[in-house]
């Protein structure tokens, strides 16, 4: 078979995309904005009180016991010698008793009332009216 040539030729191909310029313009107009707060009063008021204590009478009673003291002191011997007479002293031995006879002690007191009021009390707080006023330029972009 005889040799075939084969010949293939593309052109050349140009593309152009062309975009055309945009602008775009933004504006915001001013804004104003007024805030007003009204005036506002308060009262308040505490009505009187009255707050009374009373104490009950109390009673004490304190009472000692009986008490016994014994002292006993032992015999003591006294010898006195003067030149010719001899003297001797013998003191026998005593014994004290001391008895406390029992006591009682009553102590009493009286009730007491305690009395306090206070009075009433009036408080008034009144904050004044505030205006605030906010303005924005207006901007372009």
């Amino acid at each position: 078979t005889k040799p075939t040539t084969t010949t293939t030729t593309t052109k050349s191909t140009t593309t152009t995309t062309t975009t055309k310029s945009t602008t775009t313009t933004t504006t915001t107009k001013s804004t104003t904005t007024t805030t007003t707060t009204k005036s506002t009063t308060t009262t308040t008021t505490t009505k009187p009180t009255t707050t009374t204590t009373t104490t009950k009478p109390t009673t004490t009673t304190t009472t000692t016991k009986p008490t016994t003291t014994t002292t006993t002191t032992k015999p003591t011997t006294t010898t006195t010698t003067t030149k010719s007479t001899t003297t001797t002293t013998t003191t026998k031995s005593t014994t004290t008793t001391t008895t406390t006879k029992p006591t009682t002690t009553t102590t009493t007191t009286k009730s007491t009332t305690t009395t306090t009021t206070t009075k009433s009390t009036t408080t008034t707080t009144t904050t004044k009216s505030t205006t605030t006023t906010t303005t924005t330029k207006s901007t372009t972009t």
